[in-house]
């Protein structure tokens, strides 16, 4: 599982640390910085890919890979030179620095340490960091008398794979092994974004996972309800969405090889997936996502009740908070809907996050809710919504930092359900 994510003069964070559970929530308004938690991310899933840093900031079309939002100078932090990330994941604890100038980015330092054990660690070999000296623990050095150097565009995560994999020698090995399973968890992060549109088309069969828009989601049913005998399950979540009296999946094929799923109602009335409602596909798409048993390491979903009616998004939580239990996958959602914070139970509060800038500041800050004060005391007494519209989470939080506020009801009665 993933259970740290650092940042340091990331985009709009100065530092930020989140710490993941099953589910993991950020919640905050428009410009607050939810998304930059994404891209974070986003470059992490991309040093897992093996790409470049001019790859990873700027995009490569061959692999369907769009770039960082911004690019490299709009990723580090205004007046800075460098970011750095750190993620923990599982036994694994990876560290990368990222110098960022006129030149373009280049790696100014990666560790990676596996149960407390250094497999690797890099540094500038010069002030112009055109290349990486790199130690392995065995010795000291990669090559017994020597150190290795590698161009410094690309993240040593791949390099060193790559370099130790040829070798025989018993450290270099496990070092290629270790930076492997890590590369994989890292890999198989998903972002989600889904698009109606493309869900709605048919789509070639054999897809055991949803792509990032979705575009294969007949397929990926077809895998669960006749590879995975989830047909039940997948009807009886459609059936508490929609007024829709779904009892089966049934496929229609095209000459190209291509299928449609089609819910089919104990009426008999037959609802194919192209003339489904927003909701209706995206909450699909939602289930396929997370009771795929060939998941992804980690699930990104942006503004997950978006196309759903207000009161849906409940279903939403229940199903998430259902399927996950075991932490498999892992799940990341960035919302403006406070209501999904009263849905959440409260174990999964743990893992909260208020995303927000202080009135005179433009940096973002994370505040887990269980360090709220008074938070699930006052829930007890006003709906989340009524407390997020009306500026009382933000408020707590500036009266707590001593900061003055806008909001006139912090030492008040917060406003009744």
């Amino acid at each position: 599982m993933f259970t740290t994510l650092s940042l340091t003069n990331f985009k709009s964070f100065p530092k930020a640390e989140l710490q993941f559970g099953p589910i993991t929530t950020i919640i905050g308004a428009n410009a607050t910085g939810k998304s930059n938690l994404r891209d974070a991310l986003k470059f992490l899933h991309a040093v897992g890919r093996g790409l470049t840093l001019p790859e990873i900031f700027g995009g490569k079309s061959g692999v369907g890979w769009p770039g960082i939002r911004g690019g490299a100078p709009g990723t580090v932090r205004f007046d800075q030179h460098s970011l750095t990330l750190r993620t923990v994941v599982d036994q694994f604890d990876y560290s990368v620095e990222v110098s960022v100038d006129n030149k373009g980015p280049l790696i100014a330092s990666e560790k990676l340490i596996e149960n407390g054990s250094l497999r690797f660690e890099t540094y500038s070999a010069d002030r112009g960091m055109k290349v990486l000296d790199v130690r392995l623990p065995a010795g000291g050095d990669f090559r017994k008398g020597q150190r290795a150097t590698f161009p410094s565009h690309q993240p040593m995560l791949s390099q060193v794979a790559e370099a130790t994999s040829i070798r025989d020698d018993w450290a270099a090995n496990r070092v290629a092994r270790s930076i492997t399973r890590l590369r994989s968890q890292l890999s198989s992060i998903r972002f989600i974004d889904f698009n109606p549109a493309a869900m709605r088309q048919p789509s070639v069969p054999g897809e055991k996972t949803i792509n990032e828009s979705g575009d294969n989601l007949s397929s990926v049913l077809r895998y669960l309800v006749e590879d995975q005998n989830k047909e039940i399950v997948l009807a009886g979540w459609i059936k508490a969405l929609t007024p829709m009296d779904v009892v089966r999946f049934t496929f229609e094929e095209y000459p190209d090889g291509k299928i449609l799923a089609v819910l089919e109602e104990a009426s008999g009335r037959k609802v194919p997936l192209s003339s489904a409602s927003d909701g209706t596909v995206r909450f699909l798409g939602i289930l396929a996502s997370v009771i795929s048993p060939e998941a992804p390491s980690l699930l990104c979903f942006e503004e997950i009740e978006s196309g759903l009616h207000p009161t849906r998004v409940q279903l939403v939580s229940e199903l998430l908070q259902k399927q996950v239990s075991d932490g498999k996958p892992q799940v990341l959602l960035t919302t403006h809907s406070p209501a999904l914070l009263g849905w959440l139970g409260r174990n999964h509060r743990e893992h909260a996050y208020l995303a927000y800038r202080l009135p005179s500041s433009a940096d973002t800050r994370l505040k887990p809710f269980r360090e709220i004060p008074h938070l699930e005391d006052t829930l007890q007494k006003s709906e989340a919504s009524r407390l997020f519209e009306s500026g009382w989470f933000e408020d707590a939080v500036y009266f707590a930092e001593g900061q003055p506020s806008e909001i006139s009801f912090v030492n008040e009665e917060p406003p009744q359900s």
